[in-house]
């Protein structure tokens, strides 16, 4: 004959759960720990390769100036300033800033410091130039000649804020522009500018506004200066 198994009594079956519901949330609480400790190792110990800046290299032969952001190296690379924009040819202030750039490089010490990105989708190599030890884009933002494109770039913010505070190089031109701009990456446009996107983002109402949101006026639709 076969023995019938004996099933748990109700208490029995609930003593279980109970174990079991205990044992989940130690588990939770261990996980939130853990998580915890990673995000406060994260603020603690040094950057890694991909975000720390990389070492600069001093330059040896003549740089030429293409435009106000873009350089070509001695080598035939091209260089694109990170995180800035200045004015396409013939917009206001472009041939001020390529002159500027020009002035700045003659017959003075230039590191490139190539950035963590890399390259952009044309293949120029993209960085900062250091002039006698001095940032050349935070040099063209500081003067109004370049406007940041990149909203984490805060030391190059800080930079914009007091260019557009002293109505600077182009932010003369009246950084003060009535909207709306649709805020993008890097960019702000008009609302009627056909590389926002389907999103509505976010709107902001002046040109200064953008500006210290870290966005650049977008080079189709042309929204500043006027």
């Amino acid at each position: 004959m076969v023995a019938r198994r004996k099933l748990p009594s109700a208490r029995s079956r609930r003593a279980a759960v109970t174990r079991l519901a205990r044992l989940l949330r130690q588990r939770r609480w261990v996980l939130a720990g853990l998580l915890l400790a990673l995000a406060v190792l994260s603020r603690v110990l040094p950057p890694t390769t991909a975000t720390r800046s990389l070492p600069a290299q001093t330059v040896s032969g003549t740089v030429m100036v293409l435009d106000g952001d873009t350089v070509r190296l001695p080598d035939g690379e091209r260089l694109r300033l990170a995180s800035i924009d200045t004015a396409e040819h013939g917009r206001p202030f472009a041939s001020e800033a390529t002159a500027f750039v020009r002035d700045r490089l003659a017959g003075r010490e230039i590191r490139v410091r190539p950035s963590p990105e890399g390259r952009d989708h044309y293949g120029r190599l993209l960085g900062d130039l250091e002039v006698d030890g001095l940032s050349l884009s935070a040099l063209l933002v500081e003067h109004g000649l370049a406007v940041v494109i990149d909203p984490d770039a805060t030391g190059l913010l800080a930079n914009q804020r007091q260019a557009v505070s002293e109505q600077r190089g182009m932010h003369v031109r009246n950084a003060r522009a009535e909207g709306p701009f649709a805020l993008t990456r890097g960019r702000f446009h008009r609302l009627d500018c056909r590389l926002r996107g389907k999103s509505e983002g976010e709107q902001v109402a002046t040109a200064g506004e953008a500006l210290l949101a870290g966005r650049g006026p977008c080079r189709s639709c042309l929204p500043w200066p006027p």
